[in-house]
């Protein structure tokens, strides 16, 4: 789960080096990043770009505009596939440990 306050001036939920390079390139994280609930997005294209994955409890702000922010080049296909790819590999992942094959 990210964070809800900003860290050295850039808010949790849209913070790359906290996501990405901390947590997932030095640390070597492989599951998704989830907000921190209902206000832990500030920008859904700077977040997604960032490396956050999840919005809860709900789409709030990502189901707005998205595919306009995609068009415009405020963020790409290749951060929500990468998103994507981490969030089913999670989901994989847990259904892989239990034996069982998701419904």
């Amino acid at each position: 789960m990210s964070c809800y306050n900003s860290v050295n001036g850039e808010w949790g939920g849209q913070n790359r080096k906290m996501l990405t390079e901390i947590l997932r390139d030095i640390w070597g994280f492989e599951g998704f990043v989830i907000t921190d609930f209902v206000w832990g997005m500030r920008d859904p294209a700077k977040a997604l770009e960032a490396g956050l994955d999840i919005e809860a409890p709900f789409a709030q702000q990502r189901k707005d505009g998205m595919l306009e922010r995609i068009a415009n080049g405020e963020t790409s296909w290749e951060a929500v596939k990468r998103a994507g790819i981490r969030i089913i590999r999670t989901v994989l992942k847990h259904y892989a440990k239990l034996g069982e094959v998701p419904s």
